[in-house]
C-alpha cells in the first residue's frame, strides 16, 4: 500500500482541475472491482494530503462501510448537501458547510445512507454540484471515492486530475 501511495503521489500534477476554481482539484478514485481496496486508499490519500492541505473528502459509493468505520450515526449525509444546493436559497453555503464532519486530518461529507439517493442524481448534476463545491468552499483538494452506483461517471471523472 506505501508503494502505491507514493507512486500515485509523485504521478499528480499540480493543476486546478477546474477553470477558475482557484487553488482547488479534484482527485477521482475509482475501479469498477469491488473490494480491492479502494475506501482505504482514498481515505488513506485524505489522510496524508490533509496533513498538507485542507481537503474535502467525499464517498460517492452506493453502499458505503465508511459509516461503519466511523461508529457514529450522522444526522446528514451527501444527499441533504444536494439537496441544499438544488434549493439555491439565501444561506445555501453555510447549510452545505454544515454538513461537513473533520476527521483526523481531513473534512468529509458523510456518504448516502441509501443506495437509491445516490443512483437518483445524474452526470451533470455531479459535475455542478462539484465545480461549484470546488470554488465555493475553501478546499484545496476535493477526493472522490467513487462507486458503481454513481450515474454519469464519464463526467465526474473529466473533471478530475
Amino acid at each position: 500500500m506505501r508503494e502505491v501511495m507514493q507512486y500515485y503521489m509523485g504521478s499528480m500534477q499540480a493543476v486546478s482541475a477546474i477553470a477558475g476554481a482557484g487553488q482547488c482539484r479534484i482527485l477521482g478514485i475509482y475501479s469498477p472491482v469491488k473490494g480491492c481496496g479502494k475506501t482505504c486508499f482514498s481515505l488513506a490519500l485524505a489522510g496524508l494530503k490533509g496533513k498538507q492541505k485542507r481537503v474535502l473528502y467525499l464517498n460517492l459509493e452506493g453502499q458505503s462501510g465508511f459509516r461503519y468505520l466511523l461508529k457514529e450515526n450522522q444526522a446528514t449525509d451527501i444527499t441533504d448537501a444536494l439537496y441544499y444546493f438544488r434549493q439555491q436559497r439565501e444561506g445555501g453555503l453555510e447549510r452545505i458547510l454544515g454538513t461537513i464532519q473533520q476527521i483526523d486530518t481531513f473534512s468529509y461529507i458523510p456518504p448516502a445512507f441509501y443506495e437509491e439517493d445516490i443512483k437518483s442524481v445524474d452526470g451533470q448534476e455531479w459535475e455542478v454540484f462539484l465545480k461549484w463545491m470546488a470554488e465555493k468552499t475553501s478546499y484545496e483538494e476535493i477526493i472522490l471515492d467513487i462507486g458503481d452506483a454513481v450515474r454519469g461517471i464519464g463526467r465526474i471523472l473529466n473533471l478530475c486530475s
